[in-house]
């Protein structure tokens, strides 16, 4: 059964059935109609410059056909293209052969990633990286790395056995790694087979995915090749741990980190399987010479190079586990939907193949970890390390920005909360000269940040950390920045203090094997706490809203307020004041001990702190006092 075709040839006729948005996308002008959403009586962006049609809206018209159908069709892809966003790019193309072929982009035809000029390519930016861009090198002595414990030995040619290769003591060789999806059970090393995989791993037992990077190893120039399922004894616990410990290490210290993005599963393979097709809406437009012709349309940013588009679509980009493979491999060959990416720490992102469309450009990588970890402070470079350490600002937004993305992957283990994540917090405790307490910061230029973290939505406890960190529950976090100068004064972060790391589990959540409890470190905070109210008191000018972690009844009156941070500022002319507040609650039976329960963000929108609201007026009569949060 084909595709639907939607009927929009009376486009230019029907005014009722259309909106003015879609009309204009049809019009063939050459123009990208740019709108942006923005408040009453701020202007709107003027019309721009684009090849082919392109439309920007905010939100689907109800009384618009067109729209409807957009949305329906545009909303079937993996990610998240959800009208509902600030707003959105919709590119229209052709197909070759199509009528609109004259008038619009012409897709080209799909790529082969298996293709010479994708291992040509690569070959020379490995060359060129290892050889030219110091912020990459992460070697030993002889510019080479050392081995991993085990890895797989892909042979020279073709036809060569792979075998597990057991590593010498600081044997150093080059060496790739995999990056990939599981979904589900597949051939792995056990205590039972290790020895024979030594001589020989039998190829009818491999999944294609693994299979498919033995060949992109060997067609690299290089020899070794690491894999989890294969490289790790899968059913040891001390061998696991003992992996997971040095997880960050293994990835930084590879030549190439080879990326399996399309593949949801190691049965699929990633080199000569069919790609997911662009999610289109097929339209029949009235076209510039009189004649009715089809024309595709999709989400722009899906037709784009990058990060921003890979982001979203590929499998592998929801696993949680891949946040840190990707940012601590100095370089990465990105097996993607509609191309092959190059990724290292210098530079934009490369691509082997123009776009779609014909377009070729490089794009930048914003998304990278401290330099200090890579290249210079690296081999013992003191000074580059104390450069990145004195960046707090940086620090701030890069550990934001990691716990967002990391929060919204998924994990099939939820245990692995913490651990999918330690290989990165180690790497910049070194560089930072600071100490990570179950995903915060001990630096109190650091900590009182964190502690104000909301929860995109209700979730459950994770039971792997202590209510205060953002790792105790299972869902995606936000985490808003607060007045650095303003919380100073409110909070004391040099009354911040942590005790202990936790008995058996340690900071990075890593339990000692046999071990089923955890005991928490608490956290004593000293600020102002405002008591619990009976009822809600606030002016029609005040905003207070909660945002509860927990999806579980939560009674407001039970619910105590410690106060992070304020501050005023000049908005449509008019003061407004900004506050947050950690929600707690009491632990039963034990005096000045509360769990957080989530945040409170409060807004007032006349006039600044001092001016006597009954809310404001409970902020300044707040007592100053030492509590502990479990």
């Amino acid at each position: 059964m084909g595709q639907e075709v939607f009927d929009a040839s009376d486009i230019h006729t029907n005014t009722d059935r259309y909106c003015d948005e879609c009309r204009q996308m049809a019009s063939f002008t050459g123009l990208s109609f740019h709108r942006r959403f923005s408040k009453p009586g701020v202007a709107k962006e003027a019309t721009m410059p684009h090849q082919g049609l392109v439309n920007w809206r905010d939100a689907p018209d109800p009384k618009c056909a067109l729209c409807g159908f957009l949305d329906s069709e545009l909303n079937k892809g993996p990610g998240e293209y959800l009208f509902g966003r600030v707003g959105i790019d919709i590119k229209g193309f052709a197909l070759p052969g199509d009528a609109a072929a004259k008038f619009t982009d012409v897709m080209r035809p799909p790529v082969d990633p298996a293709s010479d000029v994708v291992f040509d390519k690569a070959r020379k930016w490995i060359k060129t990286c290892c050889t030219s861009h110091k912020q990459c090198r992460v070697t030993g002595k002889d510019g080479l790395s050392y081995l991993p414990t085990r890895v797989i030995d892909v042979g020279v040619d073709d036809g060569d056995a792979l075998k597990l290769h057991v590593s010498a003591e600081d044997e150093q060789a080059e060496y790739a790694c995999l990056s990939y999806c599981w979904g589900g059970d597949q051939f792995k090393t056990t205590c039972a087979n290790l020895e024979s995989l030594t001589a020989e791993i039998p190829r009818d037992s491999l999944f294609q995915t693994v299979t498919d990077a033995a060949e992109v190893t060997r067609r690299l120039g290089l020899r070794y090749l690491w894999v989890d399922a294969l490289c790790i004894v899968q059913d040891s616990d001390e061998d696991k741990a003992k992996h997971i410990y040095t997880m960050g290490a293994i990835y930084k210290n590879s030549t190439i980190t080879i990326v399996a993005a399309t593949a949801s599963a190691a049965s699929q393979g990633f080199l000569r399987t069919p790609r997911e097709p662009l999610p289109t809406a097929v339209v029949n437009l009235p076209l510039p010479n009189g004649e009715i012709g089809p024309v595709h349309l999709t989400l722009d940013e899906l037709t784009r190079q990058g990060p921003l588009r890979a982001k979203s679509y590929h499998p592998l980009d929801q696993r949680g586990w891949c946040l840190q493979e990707h940012l601590l491999s100095p370089r990465l060959l990105y097996f993607a939907n509609w191309n092959v990416e190059w990724h290292c720490q210098h530079g934009d992102v490369q691509f082997v193949f123009d776009d779609l469309f014909g377009r070729t450009k490089s794009v930048p990588n914003s998304f990278r970890l401290e330099p200090g970890i890579f290249g210079a402070a690296s081999v013992g470079d003191v000074a580059a390390r104390t450069y990145a350490f004195g960046r707090i600002p940086i620090r701030l937004n890069l550990w934001r920005r990691i716990v967002e993305d990391y929060t919204r992957r998924g994990l099939t283990v939820p245990s692995d909360r913490l651990p999918a994540l330690a290989g990165i917090t180690r790497e910049l405790e070194w560089v930072w000269q600071d100490e990570c307490v179950f995903g915060v910061w001990k630096s109190p230029a650091l900590a009182a940040h964190f502690l104000g973290w909301q929860a995109t939505k209700r979730s459950t406890r994770s039971g792997m950390a202590p209510t205060w960190s953002w790792a105790s529950i299972s869902g995606g976090v936000r985490v808003p920045i607060c007045d650095r100068t303003h919380m100073s004064v409110e909070l004391e972060l040099g009354h911040i203090s942590f005790d202990g790391k936790g008995g058996v589990q340690d900071q990075d959540g890593v339990a000692e094997p046999g071990h089923e409890s955890y005991k928490f470190p608490r956290l004593t905070l000293t600020g102002k706490v405002i008591e619990p109210q009976p009822e809600t008191i606030h002016t029609p000018e005040e905003s207070v809203a909660w945002r509860f972690d927990l999806d579980e009844p939560i009674f407001r009156h039970e619910v105590s307020h410690l106060m992070l941070d304020y501050h005023s500022n000049l908005v449509d002319r008019q003061k407004r004041t900004e506050m947050r507040c950690i929600a707690i609650r009491k632990i039963k039976d034990e005096d000045g001990v509360y769990e957080r329960v989530g945040v409170l963000n409060y807004e007032y929108k006349r006039g600044v702190f001092e001016e006597d609201t009954p809310w404001l007026k409970l902020v300044k009569e707040a007592a100053k006092v030492q509590i502990q949060l479990v």
